[in-house]
């Protein structure tokens, strides 16, 4: 990861990306943290229906009690699209968002960050 964060900046100091062609507004070096990334890909033909959690992403205990430090998000967490949906309807970049925002909600309760 280092070295491809290391590339892009090189490229974006010539201001001209030959590997693939962004434009050169594009080209913004990644310099000043924090950062975040995400393995980014699809889930045909997978459920969407996983375990229960209450507003802060907490996994809900079979009792119906949030678990201590356990939280699930994006297709992990049930009920984001529905109980016993598939994702053939789904977009990746859809649930991408969802991982990232439910990530988000998830981070800012365990953090205790208001």
């Amino acid at each position: 990861m280092k070295t491809t964060v290391e590339n892009w900046n090189k490229t974006c100091e010539a201001g001209v990306d030959t590997e693939f062609n962004f434009p050169a507004d594009w080209l913004i070096p990644v310099k000043k943290a924090p950062f975040y990334g995400a393995a980014v890909g699809s889930f045909p033909f997978a459920t969407t229906c996983g375990l229960r959690v209450d507003p802060q992403m907490r996994v809900i205990s079979t009792e119906g009690a949030p678990r201590p430090g356990l939280y699930a998000g994006g297709m992990t967490a049930g009920g984001t699209n529905g109980e016993s949906s598939y994702g053939l309807g789904c977009s990746p970049l859809g649930a991408n968002a969802l991982t990232w925002t439910m990530g988000y909600i998830a981070a800012r309760h365990a953090l205790d960050i208001e």
